[in-house]
């Protein structure tokens, strides 16, 4: 039984599935950052909690004992990272979403010994939430020989005792260069820190180490713990766009486009890239409307009341005015001047248009095979929108992290 355990923005969930890939059980857990001014933070030993609480509910509802676990993989969200020195947390959780970087980021931007940044970097511009910034800010409250643990590392650690991170989340975080495949020199300068303190790197989707004293989560040791980089990269491998050649389009809290590439992309403004599976790489354009666009209008708009009410309203405007997609876009800020079912029809407009031009940057006018997932995926005004709107052969599907992680252990049992 392989467990597949994505650790997410706002949840952590855990998954069994059979060797065949059946999943046949799992569980979740809401996961609630204290945000006080620019910071957002979590506890560790309540994200430790957390991994506990997950993994041993999972066993319980797929009706399995932990002894029955063959392997573990582990995909996570970027950047969320914590300091320890001596055994002791120097500080809690700093989530990706955290802002107390953003001068430093501003400085960091004209500093001449990254004025290449963006060649090394999975990201072109320097981020005020990357791992990067966040450590030359807090450079000088860092003891020597203190330890950097990005939030993967840490179930990784607690599963193998080593803190290992693999190279499609090594690169996002602004400290590694593609070029090299390692730790870069600069960065290092620029933090203060030394190879020694980071995480140890390897393979995207590889097993380096198997479980050591892993028996207060209930599961044996001697099994491989497999590194399943981003979240994004593992629910395209899931989906297996790789195979197909298509576009992958997530509409959750984000609206995503992802393509798989046979060589690294170049760098450019908003495009995110590094390694995928099986010797490819990737390219991703991410807009952080998406379903927050809509969650932020149901605050403001209480008519809305929920998704369902929003979609279901949406889909009222399209058929009773045989709506279509065109180019008019709106002004997100003046929504309530609109009927309750012109707004939500224009708002999925609007994201059609920017998902349209999301695509059309990863691929330009080429053919494509358009693949659709996340919540938003399911409702018919946004596929009907879409289709008129990006003109290709479009489908939905399924992009969860859990099934990628799951296909990817698979992978590497039998080749």
């Amino acid at each position: 039984m392989y467990l597949a355990v994505d650790l997410g923005s706002t949840s952590f969930k855990a998954d069994i599935f059979t060797p065949s890939l059946k999943r046949i059980g799992g569980a979740s857990e809401l996961i609630h950052y204290s945000r006080k001014r620019c910071f957002v933070e979590l506890e560790v030993s309540r994200g430790i909690k957390a991994f506990s609480n997950i993994i041993t509910k999972a066993v319980k509802n797929a009706k399995i004992t932990g002894m029955d676990i063959t392997a573990v993989g582990i995909c996570s969200q970027a950047q969320t990272f914590c300091i320890e020195k001596d055994n002791k947390f120097l500080t809690p959780f700093i989530s990706w979403m955290d802002t107390r970087a953003v001068d430093t980021a501003a400085v960091l931007m004209k500093e001449r010994v990254l004025s290449d940044f963006a060649e090394h970097a999975s990201t072109y511009d320097i981020y005020p939430n990357l791992q990067l910034c966040q450590l030359r800010a807090m450079q000088d409250t860092i003891p020597p020989n203190a330890r950097i643990i990005s939030l993967p590392s840490m179930l990784f650690r607690e599963l193998t005792g080593k803190n290992v991170l693999d190279e499609n989340l090594a690169a996002m975080t602004g400290m590694y260069s593609l070029k090299t495949n390692y730790w870069r020199n600069e960065t290092l300068e620029i933090t203060g820190l030394n190879t020694g303190q980071l995480p140890e790197l390897c393979k995207l989707g590889s097993a380096p180490y198997v479980t050591s004293n892993a028996a207060k989560y209930g599961i044996p040791d001697g099994i491989p713990v497999y590194c399943c980089g981003n979240d994004q990269t593992a629910g395209a491998y899931g989906a297996g766009i790789h195979s197909n050649g298509s576009v992958l389009l997530t509409f959750g809290t984000a609206l995503v486009a992802y393509v798989c590439r046979k060589s690294l992309p170049e760098a450019e403004p908003d495009l995110y890239r590094g390694v995928y599976p099986d010797g490819l790489f990737y390219s991703m354009k991410v807009l952080d409307q998406g379903g927050a666009l809509i969650s932020k209008i149901i605050q403001e708009m209480p008519v809305f009341k929920d998704y369902d009410t929003f979609f279901k309203t949406a889909d009222q405007y399209l058929y009773s005015h045989n709506a279509s997609n065109s180019n008019f876009d709106i002004d997100i800020n003046e929504l309530k001047k609109y009927s309750t079912e012109k707004c939500a029809f224009y708002v999925l407009n609007h994201l059609a248009n920017k998902a349209y031009e999301m695509v059309s940057g990863l691929i330009g006018d080429k053919k494509l095979y358009l693949r659709c997932a996340g919540g938003g995926s399911q409702n018919k005004t946004w596929l009907n929108l879409l289709q008129k709107k990006i003109k290709c052969n479009m489908s939905v599907t399924r992009a969860d992290p859990v099934s990628g992680i799951a296909c990817l252990i698979n992978s590497a049992i039998n080749n």
